[in-house]
């Protein structure tokens, strides 16, 4: 039985980052929102090497973006993630091909936060309940034990 996405009638702003947040957020995207979610997604390519290109014009259009249309994807007017720490030795190893044990769960909450921001100045119902139990699935998973190794560490300790 196929089941109807949600319609969202405005739109949100994806600004795309660097490194492992890039290859994360796409995942989210790509496997916990649009296959879910009907919605008009104005992206903008806020990685280094398109910023060089535009001359940081694409920094301003996004946010020009943001504020027309008054939500991006996290929720926020502006949200600045620096490419450093586990993150970016998370990246090293993906681009060999290795296996990392990366924890996503701010990358989704920041889409849910987005698009419950969205169900407010829309009031779509369908649509904030959708974030709320995609929420409660990620604090549901945790709490049944399956957790990324930098949670089991906080929660366990390195025994």
């Amino acid at each position: 039985m196929a089941f109807e996405k949600i319609k969202v009638a405005n739109p949100i702003v994806e600004m795309d980052g660097d490194e492992m947040t890039r290859v994360i957020w796409k995942s989210i995207k790509d496997k916990l929102i649009t296959p879910f979610v009907e919605l008009d997604i104005k992206y903008f390519d806020l990685g280094l090497p398109h910023r060089d290109a535009t001359d940081d014009k694409v920094t301003v259009e996004s946010a020009e973006a943001t504020k027309k249309w008054y939500v991006s994807a996290d929720g926020k007017t502006i949200e600045a993630e620096a490419a450093h720490g586990t993150v970016t030795r998370h990246y090293r190893v993906h681009q060999k091909g290795g296996e990392t044990s990366t924890n996503s769960i701010a990358s989704i909450f920041a889409w849910t936060r987005g698009l419950a921001h969205r169900a407010k100045l829309d009031d779509n119902s369908k649509l904030l309940e959708f974030t709320e139990k995609l929420e409660a699935a990620c604090v549901g998973t945790v709490e049944s034990g399956k957790m990324t190794k930098d949670l089991a560490l906080i929660i366990h300790g390195s025994k």
